[in-house]
C-alpha cells in the first residue's frame, strides 16, 4: 500500500475526459512525468508555489499560486493505479476555470 497519493500515482500516457454537460475541451491526451502536470494543468510550465491542503493514501488536494499567471485548487483522487478523478478550479489567462475530469492511463510515455 502506498504511503501517499504521489507514490500510488502511475506516470505515463494518460487520457483526460472532461465530465459535465458543457465540456471545454472534451478529451485530451498527455504524457505525465510528474503528478503536478495534472494538479497544475491550467498552468503548464509556470513556476508555481504549492500548498498541500489535504493528503491521504489515495487523494491529494493542493492550492497553488503562479505569480503573474493565476492560481488554482486541485483535488486528485486515485481510484486504481490506472484510473483517477480530477477536480480543479481557479484563474488562468485572466479567466476563471472549473471542471471535473476522468483520467485513464493508456501506457508508457515512450514513442508511439
Amino acid at each position: 500500500v502506498a504511503a501517499n497519493v504521489r507514490q500510488a500515482f502511475e506516470l505515463g500516457n494518460w487520457e483526460i475526459r472532461e465530465l459535465g454537460p458543457a465540456p471545454r475541451f472534451g478529451r485530451a491526451a498527455m504524457c505525465v512525468r510528474n503528478i503536478d502536470q495534472f494538479l497544475q494543468r491550467e498552468h503548464p510550465g509556470a513556476s508555481c508555489t504549492q500548498s498541500v491542503i489535504e493528503e491521504g493514501a489515495m487523494s491529494l488536494t493542493v492550492h497553488y499560486t503562479c505569480p503573474g499567471k493565476g492560481w488554482g485548487r486541485s483535488m486528485l483522487r486515485i481510484e486504481t493505479p490506472y484510473l483517477a478523478r480530477l477536480e480543479t478550479q481557479g484563474i488562468a489567462r485572466n479567466l476563471p476555470f472549473s471542471y471535473s475530469a476522468e483520467l485513464r492511463q493508456t501506457g508508457d510515455c515512450g514513442g508511439r
